[in-house]
């Protein structure tokens, strides 16, 4: 588990090292700059490019028994049917993730190396995820710590499809910001043809913009008494028949197990923001859409009790949290209280990422690069 380790602590160093760049930053600029909560653009892109290059090593290199799903995509890359003409990839898998199927047959036409496969199917999620953070977070090395405490290691390293799905979900955040329904649906459809559940992602632009009131908190609660049912047993086959057709038997089951922990990590930070909605949520409206996608988050984790494969939709939207709660703190005026709650945050996260260590319930310990097979 040493390189997970040196990954955790050098975000750490990198985070002591921004911490004494903006301090000094502060300490030389006039009491009303906002140079406090807007580090300098020169480190914060040395440290997302650094940070970038250190995971996608660690990601590319790994070897192929570095992530339990990880067998599934060798056999996708030897497979007969992606050494066929284009049109034979789209006719074959024009019903399922035919973005992943073009990327892996276009792999396919400049090499046979499974190596190469991994190393861009990491760039391309990492390279997303970070441009995310980097645009998007006030403490990008607290996001990326965030980020390795919900499990970047894990999707990246296993669900391949998805993680890619997903980058282009955060990519997409820019739209929601920005109000622009057609490229956010575009990005949406993109993500789709990578992983089906993507599809779930519709509903962030139309939350995105809902303010703090009772009756939108009714909203989300007839939301999740409704999903809650529709996922019940009684209708929860039925939509695991529509939703994964295409995809293997079994590998999403009804009555999803161990999603309380998650849902606990949620709700706590969700009360979290209430706490500064007065002085943070309701003066930053970026802050706001960030906090509804986190409620959609705790409403998806709830349903994902029932049923599992919502766990997988969940992802989506708790990666929200790597930039929701940097923003939170560097809000916060009382330089006390900022490194009190970066404190925390480290600590909390630290021990999700040492308990998923612990399990391993995704297959990526021990680590092992591929020149040591």
């Amino acid at each position: 588990m040493f390189i997970y380790y040196v990954l955790l602590y050098s975000t750490l160093i990198f985070g002591l090292f921004e911490s004494i760049i903006d301090y000094y930053a502060v300490k030389n600029n006039p009491p009303h700059s906002d140079i406090k909560t807007a580090p300098s653009t020169n480190h914060k892109k040395i440290i997302t490019i650094l940070f970038f290059g250190l995971f996608t090593f660690v990601s590319a290199f790994r070897s192929d028994n570095v992530g339990i799903d990880l067998g599934n995509y060798f056999l996708y890359f030897f497979n007969p049917l992606l050494s066929d003409s284009l049109i034979g990839v789209l006719t074959a898998y024009y019903r399922s993730d035919i973005g992943f199927y073009l990327l892996t047959w276009l792999i396919g036409r400049f090499t046979d190396n499974f190596q190469i496969f991994m190393f861009a199917t990491s760039v391309i999620p990492l390279f997303l995820f970070f441009r995310f953070f980097y645009k998007e977070s006030k403490i990008i090395w607290l996001s990326i710590f965030i980020a390795l405490g919900i499990g970047l290691l894990d999707n990246v390293f296993n669900i391949l499809r998805q993680a890619i799905a997903m980058g282009i979900i955060l990519h997409g955040y820019q739209y929601i910001k920005s109000q622009n329904l057609k490229k956010f649906l575009l990005c949406v459809f993109l993500a789709m043809t990578f992983h089906s559940t993507a599809i779930f992602c519709i509903p962030m632009y139309f939350v995105a913009q809902y303010k703090l009131n009772v009756l939108n908190a009714i909203k989300y609660a007839l939301l999740s008494f409704g999903l809650i049912l529709g996922t019940s047993r009684l209708f929860g086959n039925l939509l695991v028949s529509f939703m994964v057709s295409g995809y293997q038997d079994g590998q999403y089951a009804v009555g999803g197990e161990g999603g309380y922990n998650m849902l606990l990590v949620l709700t706590g930070i969700l009360f979290m923001g209430l706490l500064f909605r007065n002085s943070v949520l309701f003066n930053d409206r970026k802050r706001l859409i960030t906090y509804n996608l986190v409620i959609m988050a705790v409403v998806l984790q709830l349903v994902s009790l029932n049923l599992s494969i919502f766990s997988r939709i969940v992802t989506y939207y708790t990666y929200f949290l790597a930039i929701f709660i940097p923003n939170i703190i560097s809000s916060i005026k009382d330089r006390y209280v900022r490194v009190l709650g970066i404190f925390i945050t480290v600590a909390f996260f630290s021990v999700l990422f040492m308990k998923s260590l612990s399990d391993d319930l995704s297959g990526i310990v021990p680590y092992t690069f591929f020149w040591e097979n």
